[in-house]
This record gives structure tokens, C-alpha cells and sequence, in this order.
């Protein structure tokens, strides 16, 4: 809280960010921060990407049946992960 005198001298080294709920100063950079530690690779626009664990596990299943040549079966599992089928 940057509007408040420090409550602590430890562990303000170069990854501290000084934040004001009251007066908005440092919100950019705290959000800015999150954003690089949770998504540190920005994929290009229109890329897929899987937001739920049946996805992911639709598309390891596609990607193991392909590996083995079983290109049906991986037109299968692609199927259900777009179409909402049942879960893989």
C-alpha cells in the first residue's frame, strides 16, 4: 500500500510493487506483473487455446492416438474437444 507508511523493511527487493487501492497508483504494473507471470509468452492472435480439463484431455488423447497413427480415432477425439461431445 503506497498511500500508507511501510508496515515492513524486509523482502522490498526489485519484485515489490508499491500499490494504492485508494489513489490507483501502481494498479497497471501490479496487473501488468500478474499478466507476465501467468501468461509469460503471448501466443499470436487467433491461436486455440484450451481452457478446461477436458479440452486438454481431448487433445492429449488426439495427440497419443495420431502418434500411434490412428488418424480416425484423433479426428474422433478433436471432434468431441470442439463440438462439446462427451467428455474423452
Amino acid at each position: 500500500k503506497s498511500d500508507l507508511p511501510a508496515a515492513w523493511t524486509h523482502g522490498t527487493g526489485g519484485n515489490t510493487i508499491a500499490v494504492s487501492s485508494l489513489t490507483g497508483v501502481g494498479i497497471e504494473q501490479l496487473i501488468s506483473g500478474i499478466t507476465a507471470r501467468l501468461v509469460p509468452s503471448v501466443p499470436p492472435v487467433g491461436t486455440a487455446i484450451p481452457v478446461t480439463e477436458r479440452q486438454v484431455a481431448c487433445l492429449q488423447s488426439a495427440r497419443a492416438a495420431a502418434a500411434i497413427g490412428d488418424l480416425d480415432q484423433a479426428h474422433t477425439e478433436l471432434r468431441r474437444c470442439t463440438r462439446g461431445g462427451n467428455p474423452c
